[in-house]
């Protein structure tokens, strides 16, 4: 970032506007530990710096991509990889939600003559391959 001193100091206001997130949430995620303020002002008021941003932005994407916040705090204390914790997320949507798969994935929708090898593979990780 050109122009931007490493030391400056965001209000809670500011990294709201610099990350698109609600005033609410970021307290929130300061409040359960997973952004914690950098500072407080003599006020007491919450401050961040570019770490603090990079680290909000890490934290909106997983949970963009669906990640729980659990997941997203072990993602952060460096339990387990953002792979890892993906497939995990990916596995666990497509054994217990089928509804979000792009074709039919479970037997239930798909006769067995109409699976196609995606499909069948869907449905061996959902534990439905002996169906149908």
């Amino acid at each position: 970032m050109t122009g931007v001193d490493e030391r400056t100091l965001y209000s809670i206001g500011d990294l709201a506007r610099r990350t698109g997130l609600p005033v609410r949430t970021i307290r929130y995620y300061s409040d359960v530990g997973v952004l914690p303020p950098t500072d407080r002002s003599s006020a007491n008021h919450r401050r961040y710096d570019l770490t603090a941003v990079a680290r909000l932005d890490f934290i909106r994407t997983l949970r963009e991509l669906g990640l729980d916040l659990a997941t997203t705090q072990r993602v952060l204390a460096g339990e387990i990889s953002v792979a890892r914790a993906a497939m995990a997320w990916s596995f666990g949507n497509l054994a217990y939600r089928p509804e979000r798969c792009r074709r039919p994935c479970n037997s239930a929708t798909t006769s067995h003559s109409a699976r196609t090898p995606d499909t069948h593979a869907t449905t061996t990780l959902a534990g439905r391959s002996n169906q149908g």
